[in-house]
C-alpha cells in the first residue's frame, strides 16, 4: 500500500490536489486560504509547497493531500486513496481476503448486492418501462446502478451465501435481517437505489416499493405500506451524512458554485438527466446540518427544492434556517402546488431549467408566498413577523442583514429602525453548529507571538531546512547564554512536540528569508530585555522576603543581585 501512496503523492502535487477543492493565494514561498473545516473570516490555513503538508492555525487540522480529502469528502483513508488514485491514474492493488478490515469486507458486499440488484433489474422489463414512464431514460439508470430486489424472501442472501459470506457479515451490512427462523431479505419487490459515499463506493440502498406489491410486502405488517425503505444505520452509513448523488454532484457543484436540494430519488435522477448535475438529495432523513456542511465546503450558495405541498414547504422553512445560520446564501425554486421537480421535468424538462433560474432568495420567497394570500396589511405584516424575520434573524452578515431588513420594511410600509429593533428582539435560541472536521467553530487568532516562542519557531523551522538563512550554531549559542544549555534544549523539545505549527508559524512570518538575520538581532535584544525584567521582578521578591525575616546576610545577597540586573538594564 506505501509503494501506492508514494506513487500517488509523485504524482500529484499538495497545491494541485488542495487548489482542486478550496481557493489558494500565495503568501511568501506558502498558499494561504480560508480553512475549509472551521468558519473563519481571515485565512488562517496554510499550504507549504516544499514540504506537501498543510496547517490550520485556527483550528489546528493539518496533514498531507490523503488526510485533507478525508477530511474534505468525509472519507476513510481507503476512500481517499481511491479519489486520489483515479486522479492519478495510480492502480489499486487488492489486498487478499484474509487482511481485509471489517470495513473493506462490508463494501464488497454492498457492492456484489448492487451487481445481484443490477441483473435483477435487467430481466424485469415492466420496471425498466415504469420508470421510463416517470421520465427517466436507460442511460441514466445505469449512471446511478439502480437495481430491482426480487420479489423474494431470500434472493440477495442465497446470492451473498454462495459468495462465501458469513451470516454475520450479511446482517451488519444492513442487507440482510435475522429473524425468528432464519435470515431473509430486508428489501424485497422494491426498485434499488444505491447510495455511495464521497469516493463513488456503495454504502447503503434505498428501495421504493414497485407499484404491483408483491406478496412478500403483505405478510409483514406495516411494511407494504412505506413507499420507502433505507438501510439501517451500519459501519459505513449514517444517514445524517449521507447525501444521494453527492458523489457525482460534487465536481458540477465546485465548477457552477452552488448546489440543488431536491426531496427524492427521482426529482434527483431527473435533475441530473436534465442537466444540472449539481443536484443532491437527503436520504431517509430531514436535511442535517452535517449534510449542510458537506455542501459548505464546495459552495455558498444552495437552492431548494422540494416538494410543493405542505409537508415541502416545511422542510423548505427548516432547512433554509440551518443553511443561513451557516452563513449559506439561500434560494428556493417555486414549484406547482402539489408538483415536484420528477413530474415538471417530465413534462417539460425547460420548465425545469426556469425554475431554477428563476429561483429567489428564501426571504423574498416567503415574502411573495404571503403577499399572493390577499390577507389585510396587518395580518400581513404579523405573517412576516412570524414567518420571515427568524429568516433575518439566522443571516450572520451584518450587511445582509441590513439589505433583507429595508426589503422587509418596504414591503410592509414600515421604517427601517421598526423592522430592525423586531429582528433584534427575536430569540432563535443556541446557533446552529456544525462539526465539519477536525475542529469546528469560528476561533478568535492568537494573541501576538512571544518574542521567545519566535525565536523557538525559527530555529525549528531551520533545523529543518538543507539551505539555511542564518547562521544556526550562533543563533543557538546566544540562546545558550540567556537561558542556559540545558533550559534551551528543554524549551526546545517542547516546542517540538507541536513541530508542523512552529514552522508554519516561522514560514508565515519569515518565509522569503529576508531580514530575518536583522530581525533575530532584534529579538534577541528584546528577548534579553524581557529576561532581565522578569530577574530583577524576581530579584526584588527575594529582597522584600529577606527583609520581612530581617536576614541580612540574605538582604544584602538580593540588595546585590538586584544592583547588578538594575546595571544590565540600563545598557539595554
Amino acid at each position: 500500500m506505501s509503494s501506492t501512496v508514494d506513487m500517488i503523492k509523485e504524482r500529484l502535487s499538495i497545491v494541485e490536489v488542495l487548489g482542486s477543492y478550496i481557493k489558494l493565494d500565495k503568501a511568501g514561498v506558502n498558499l494561504k486560504a480560508r480553512c475549509p473545516f472551521h468558519n473563519e473570516k481571515t485565512p488562517s490555513f496554510v499550504v507549504s509547497p516544499s514540504r506537501n503538508t498543510y496547517y490550520c492555525f485556527g483550528c489546528g487540522a493539518k496533514g498531507d493531500i490523503f488526510s485533507f480529502v478525508e477530511t474534505f469528502e468525509g472519507l476513510d483513508f481507503k476512500g481517499a486513496l481511491k479519489v486520489l488514485a483515479d486522479r492519478a491514474g495510480v492502480e489499486i492493488i487488492q489486498e487478499s481476503r484474509d487482511v481485509r478490515d471489517e470495513r473493506e469486507q462490508s463494501l464488497l458486499i454492498l457492492e456484489g448486492a448492487t451487481q445481484f440488484f443490477e441483473d435483477v433489474f435487467d430481466r424485469m422489463p415492466e420496471v425498466l418501462a415504469y420508470l421510463e414512464k416517470r421520465g427517466a431514460k436507460d442511460p441514466t439508470l445505469k449512471k446511478f446502478r439502480v437495481g430491482f430486489a426480487p420479489d423474494d424472501w431470500h434472493g440477495v442472501t442465497a446470492y451473498l451465501q454462495k459468495k462465501g459470506y458469513k451470516e454475520k457479515e450479511m446482517v451488519e451490512s444492513g442487507l440482510v435481517i435475522q429473524g425468528p427462523k432464519g435470515l431473509y431479505d430486508r428489501f424485497r419487490s422494491r426498485i434499488m437505489f444505491p447510495l455511495s459515499d464521497s469516493s463513488g463506493r456503495i454504502i447503503a440502498f434505498s428501495g421504493r416499493i414497485f407499484e404491483s406489491q408483491s406478496k412478500s410486502l403483505k405478510i409483514v405488517e406495516g411494511e407494504a405500506v412505506a413507499k420507502y425503505i433505507n438501510s439501517p444505520e451500519t459501519l459505513l452509513f449514517s444517514k445524517s451524512h449521507v447525501l444521494y448523488g453527492y458523489d457525482k454532484a460534487k465536481l458540477a457543484i465546485r465548477k457552477w458554485n452552488f448546489s440543488i436540494i431536491v426531496e427524492g430519488q427521482m426529482d434527483l435522477l431527473m435533475s441530473h438527466q436534465a442537466g444540472y448535475a449539481n443536484t443532491v438529495a437527503p436520504s431517509g432523513t430531514a436535511l442535517t446540518g452535517e449534510q449542510l456542511s458537506l455542501l459548505l465546503r464546495l459552495s455558498p450558495n444552495v437552492v431548494l427544492a422540494f416538494d410543493g405541498d405542505a409537508a415541502g414547504l416545511k422542510a423548505t422553512e427548516r432547512s433554509a434556517h440551518l443553511a443561513l445560520a451557516l452563513g449559506m446564501d439561500v434560494k428556493v425554486v417555486a414549484l406547482p402546488r402539489g408538483g415536484d421537480p420528477a413530474d415538471l421535468i417530465a413534462a417539460d424538462p425547460m420548465q425545469w431549467k426556469a425554475a431554477i433560474k428563476n429561483a429567489k432568495h428564501v426571504i423574498e420567497f416567503y415574502l411573495d408566498a404571503l403577499g399572493a394570500q390577499g390577507q389585510d396589511i396587518r395580518t400581513f405584516r404579523r405573517d412576516v413577523g412570524n414567518v420571515v424575520l427568524p429568516f433575518v434573524k439566522r443571516i450572520p452578515n451584518k450587511i445582509d442583514q441590513s439589505h433583507f431588513v429595508s426589503r422587509i420594511a418596504g414591503r410592509l410600509g414600515l421604517e427601517v429602525e421598526a423592522v430592525r429593533e423586531e429582528v433584534k428582539r427575536l430569540g432563535l435560541g443556541a446557533r446552529v453548529s456544525v462539526s465539519a472536521g477536525k475542529g469546528s467553530g469560528e476561533k478568535k487568532a492568537s494573541p501576538k507571538v512571544p518574542i521567545d516562542r519566535m525565536i523557538w519557531n525559527v530555529i525549528l523551522w531551520q533545523r529543518e531546512e538543507k539551505k539555511r538563512a542564518i547562521d544556526l550554531v550562533s543563533v543557538e549559542k546566544k540562546l545558550q547564554g540567556i537561558y542556559g544549555r540545558e533550559e534551551m534544549e528543554r524549551a526546545l523539545a517542547l516546542a517540538s512536540i507541536d513541530l508542523d505549527n512552529r514552522i508554519f508559524e516561522a514560514e508565515e512570518e519569515w518565509g522569503d528569508g529576508k531580514n530575518l538575520e536583522g530581525a533575530l538581532e532584534e529579538m534577541f535584544h528584546r528577548l534579553t530585555y524581557g529576561v532581565l525584567v522578569e530577574r530583577y521582578a524576581a530579584a526584588k521578591s527575594d529582597l522584600q522576603a529577606a527583609e520581612e525575616k530581617g536576614n541580612t546576610e540574605e538582604i544584602e545577597k538580593a540588595l546585590a543581585l538586584c544592583n547588578e540586573i538594575s546595571k544590565q538594564l540600563l545598557h539595554k
